[in-house]
């Protein structure tokens, strides 16, 4: 059987070079994953394309595989590796992260036995080389192997360089020319403007946490769009009022998923992307489970686990709150007194996808270990949302519109 290997970049310098190198000793199949910049456009290689540096990207764009070999010619930083290991679909038999030799201080004594940073005006680099090493030792076991390139390493394998080493006249940079079309840039401009790329952009973004603050919100904005579509779509009686009133249905909806993790948000709007990729609607599949028109979806053992503990939280709130939760309660029946919302629970659980059901029994499992009752605390903030300060005060309003 052929192996995967995956080449994170692998689309110019020392990548093009590799997939040369891997097609032509025929060491498997090679997949390359990256933001197209430069195609590569070899029929023997499967280009798939997106941006590494996206949570989303990362999950959704590389295919489910057995990875035989994971080899990392881009990361910069910690959160680098960090962010693909934790959410790459599929298994990993080897990952190479390529590091550098900027690692190195200045030496006459060789080898060196270990990083010793030069730390001089351009050190970030080697620095966050470094310390993605570390990460990458915290993380990954014995499946990790670092390589550190040199530029003698580098000419010897006739890979071109981005530019020229003009301080030591090693390359010419006449063959990133023959390749590629473009001068060679002098190594100190290079450097020097490449700094000052990162430094900008270093200004204007927190990394990690902002990425995963966007991601949130672009999740949570986009499950509700498909969500609403879905439900728009479904027929076969009179409308729902939250079909007439998608606010309503996006602001109820999104109180739900304010709540959720960012691996739970993910997983889900996986399952949605894969639905409407094989035509599928979530939404009428829950509604015709409900009424027992189709057979059982999804036979999860999880399904009963997450209903029992729902359903305790619904009876909390119910007694809390009475005339609040027949107003809000996820309910079809007349009278909405919940009856109906263990059969709500369970059809709509059974369209998510196994992934998505662990990561949601596990999310309830431990709020229930820290005494927390999530519908509580999500009606609190629809209230919120809406503009009352409290469910005591939104009980009272609506107790007087009940009996004025």
């Amino acid at each position: 059987m052929s192996r995967n290997i995956l080449i994170l970049g692998g689309s110019y310098f020392a990548g093009s070079a590799l997939v040369d190198r891997l097609l032509q000793e025929k060491k498997g199949q090679v997949h390359t994953f990256n933001r197209n910049n430069i195609p590569l456009n070899l029929s023997e290689v499967n280009e798939i394309y997106g941006d590494r540096t996206d949570p989303f990207s990362v999950r959704h764009d590389l295919p489910y595989r057995t990875w035989d070999v994971v080899i990392d010619l881009c990361a910069y930083k910690p959160e680098d590796v960090e962010m693909v290991l934790e959410l790459m679909n599929g298994t990993i038999g080897q990952y190479i992260f390529v590091s550098t030799i900027s690692v190195y201080d200045h030496s006459a004594m060789l080898p060196l036995d270990g990083p010793q940073p030069n730390l001089g005006e351009y050190a970030f680099y080697a620095f966050d080389k470094i310390q993605t090493e570390k990460k990458l030792a915290q993380i990954s076991g014995k499946k990790i192997r670092i390589v550190r390139m040199s530029v003698a390493t580098i000419e010897k394998q006739g890979i071109p360089l981005p530019f020229s080493i003009d301080q030591h006249q090693i390359y010419s940079g006449t063959r990133l020319y023959r390749k590629f079309g473009f001068q060679s840039t002098p190594l100190v401009q290079g450097m020097e403007k490449t700094y000052g790329f990162y430094k900008s952009n270093l200004k204007k973004r927190s990394y990690k946490m902002d990425v995963l603050k966007k991601s949130r919100k672009f999740l949570i904005k986009s499950i509700l769009e498909m969500e609403l579509n879905m439900f728009q779509r479904v027929n076969g009686g009179p409308s729902a009022p939250c079909q007439e009133q998608p606010d309503a249905f996006k602001k109820i909806r999104g109180s739900i998923y304010s709540f959720w993790s960012l691996d739970m948000l993910e997983s889900y709007y996986g399952d949605l992307i894969m639905a409407q990729r094989n035509n599928r609607n979530l939404v009428y599949e829950k509604y015709a489970r409900m009424d027992n028109r189709i057979p059982p979806i999804n036979k999860s053992p999880l399904i009963g686990k997450i209903v029992e503990i729902e359903q305790k939280w619904q009876e909390e709130l119910k007694s809390a709150y009475p005339v609040v939760y027949r107003h809000t309660c996820r309910d079809r029946s007349v009278v909405k007194d919940g009856s109906d919302f263990k059969v709500y629970l369970a059809s709509e659980l059974e369209t998510f996808g196994n992934k998505t059901l662990e990561k949601y029994y596990d999310h309830v499992k431990k709020a229930i270990d820290k005494g927390k009752n999530l519908s509580m605390e999500m009606l609190r903030r629809l209230a919120e949302n809406s503009g009352v300060e409290s469910l005591e005060k939104l009980e009272a309003v609506m107790q007087k519109q009940v009996n004025p």
